[in-house]
């Protein structure tokens, strides 16, 4: 088995599109939507793709599924693009195996995205964690957004978990001003090395740079690559005010397929102690970072060969709604 210590680690930054999973009409996977996709975002400057996020309905597709899309993906990029790929799966077998597939297909780092599940603690994750580690010489990064499988950790566990010798960074999806701090202070990683953070939109990408992020996992890179392009060079070279402008444009677009505005308590505190000491108020439901509906919706809209079905429970997009994105997407001059 190969150890992630005895490698040196490939850099992970820039922005990985999201990549939705196009379907037929049977709510099947549909391969040349796939592949047409992939080779259209290929011919552009972003820096890669993520795979099997929220965004791809991951929980409803099945192993073989996985490896059929990363199988495409990769005879595709061809290594031309750095692959992120979400791990959401609890049985740490299936995890090891995807993770040694994708290892070989370009991919750069291994995203855990554990949900909360009956029976899996701090001792499990530790092993978990542990064996994708020695299977793969990847780095790897923990999912924190709420209802994941760290709100079932005391704040001691937590920052425990952090310092395991395996972990690199984390990917903080609800970013708001400060909201990666007590990332920084809890990672310990060897030889003084910074963690590495990635937040979930591309087009509003400044704020989290400023604040030591590396990149981004975004759906709406889909959309809007080449804008989303611009915003990481613009913000990666200190340019505000380029910045600025960029966004503005893009507002529509991030208001309607952006991940929900995370909100700054009164007590500038109360953030980061929900989340260490396990204290978040989660709501009925947990929010979408993207809705892989409208996404491909938009994609659709775009003229792209992709339908806007997706599998049962997820809902499927109304008319009006569809109108709506229509016109966010005309705002935002992506149609």
């Amino acid at each position: 088995m190969s150890d992630a210590s005895t490698k040196s680690e490939p850099d992970v930054s820039g922005i990985f599109a999201a990549i939705p999973t196009p379907m037929n009409e049977r709510r099947q996977l549909d391969p040349k939507a796939l592949q047409h996709l992939v080779e259209y975002l290929c011919s552009t400057e972003l820096s890669g793709f993520a795979l099997f996020t929220e965004c791809a309905e991951d929980l409803l597709l099945s192993q073989e599924e996985r490896r059929a899309i990363l199988k495409s993906v990769a005879s595709v990029t061809e290594r031309k693009k750095a692959l992120v790929i979400s791990v959401s799966t609890p049985n740490t077998l299936e995890a090891q195996e995807l993770a040694k597939a994708a290892e070989q297909k370009g991919t750069v780092a291994v995203l855990i995205s554990l949900a909360r599940y009956p029976g899996i603690g701090y001792r499990e994750l530790y092993r978990h964690l542990e064996r994708i580690r020695k299977s793969v010489p990847l780095p790897i990064l923990l999912d924190t957004r709420p209802g994941n499988v760290l709100d079932s950790l005391s704040g001691e566990e937590v920052a425990t978990l952090l310092t395991h010798s395996g972990l690199t960074g984390a990917f903080v999806p609800g970013f708001v001003p400060g909201s990666l701090d007590p990332w920084k202070k809890r990672f310990k990683l060897e030889g003084g090395r910074s963690p590495t953070f990635l937040t979930a939109s591309s087009l509003s990408f400044l704020r989290a740079c400023e604040q030591g992020a590396s990149g981004a996992i975004c759906a709406m890179a889909v959309l809007a690559p080449e804008q989303a392009s611009k915003i990481y060079a613009a913000a990666k070279s200190k340019e505000p005010a380029r910045v600025s402008k960029l966004e503005n444009e893009l507002k529509p677009i991030i208001e309607v397929l952006g991940p929900p505005i995370g909100e700054r308590s009164a007590d500038g505190l109360q953030k980061i102690t929900n989340r260490l000491a396990r204290r978040s108020v989660l709501g009925p439901v947990l929010p979408s970072v993207f809705s892989p509906s409208l996404i491909k919706e938009a994609l659709r809209l775009q003229g792209h060969p992709v339908r806007s079905e997706v599998r049962a429970p997820l809902e499927s997009i109304r008319a009006d709604a569809s109108e709506r994105l229509r016109t966010a997407l005309t705002m935002g001059g992506l149609l």
